[in-house]
């Protein structure tokens, strides 16, 4: 009636590909390493598993996903709402803040405001839980925006979901990559190839290449020139802020997420987060300071 599985049998090498991926357990939806670990038994349909591919670095770019948990996996909104009877989604990564309250019964309640995240996203979430008739205590999970995007917007939600979840109750988080969410939504109207970028600072852009409707890339850290260097068209979200020129030929496109999630249900977007933040292509390095007495040299203590 079960079936025995062993966290050697989840994780695998595609020698033909060079790319590693984990088997991710279908029915029980096992979360990270630690507790697939101890699974030991799955219900049969178990046996039925899908495979998430991680592509190794690459010398000349970034690759947010190598940064993930090997067995980190993502699941669809209707998986999420087949868990969770009453959900809440926070995107506060452009200037316009979107608040959404998503029901198992697939009933949704949304609100938007421009302006600060500090005010705008608890403005938008009262609202917003007044339209559902619902307190934050009858919230089962949080979903948001972890990036790219506003950094201070980003972690203005991930702030407001940790002390929500230690004050209230302990709900699980769930993230998703705005430039994510668009690749996947163009790819189902958009030619491919093209590529979705945002300003990233320093000459720098998040970017996600889509060279079909299923081959779509990780999120991607390039240089100014690599995004010369993309071919297909190029496109970029209208409410995002940006610090640099904005390459020539890119076309704003509308960031409205509830009308970019309407069509993609089943699309694996969301991966849990169990301390939730903004995201980080790399983790940030320190320079050791050490403390030194100043000395006046020979010259100084003359003059």
């Amino acid at each position: 009636m079960f079936t025995k599985r062993r966290f050697e049998d989840c994780l695998n090498v595609d020698e033909s590909t060079n790319l590693r991926y984990a088997r991710r357990c279908g029915q029980c939806q096992i979360q990270d390493r630690k507790s697939l670990a101890a699974h030991e038994e799955c219900p049969p349909l178990c046996n039925t598993v899908s495979n998430q591919y991680l592509p190794r670095p690459n010398a000349n770019r970034i690759d947010i996903s190598e940064a993930d948990n090997i067995v980190s996996f993502v699941l669809s909104l209707s998986q999420l709402r087949e868990r969770h009877e009453t959900l809440i989604l926070f995107d506060s990564a452009s200037t316009r803040v979107q608040v959404g309250v998503l029901l198992s019964n697939k009933d949704e309640y949304w609100e938007t405001a421009d302006g600060e995240a500090g005010s705008a996203l608890f403005a938008c979430t009262a609202s917003v839980l007044q339209k559902a008739k619902r307190e934050l205590s009858d919230i089962d999970a949080f979903i948001f925006c972890e990036g790219p995007g506003s950094m201070l917007g980003i972690r203005t939600a991930a702030m407001a979901l940790r002390t929500w979840s230690s004050t209230l109750k302990p709900v699980p988080s769930y993230a998703y990559r705005s430039l994510e969410v668009l690749a996947r939504q163009l790819s189902l109207r958009e030619a491919a190839p093209f590529s979705l970028v945002a300003d990233a600072r320093r000459e720098m852009w998040h970017c996600v290449d889509v060279a079909g409707p299923t081959t779509i890339s990780s999120l991607l850290r390039i240089s100014s020139g690599e995004v010369k260097e993309r071919t297909g068209k190029l496109f970029t979200p209208d409410t995002f802020r940006a610090w640099a020129a904005l390459p020539p030929r890119a076309e704003k496109i509308s960031y409205n997420i509830s009308a970019l999630m309407a069509p993609l249900s089943s699309a694996p977007l969301f991966r849990e987060k169990p301390e939730p933040d903004a995201m980080l292509h790399e983790e940030p390095s320190y320079k050791t300071w050490v403390p030194q007495v100043h000395r006046a040299s020979v010259q100084e203590s003359i003059s």
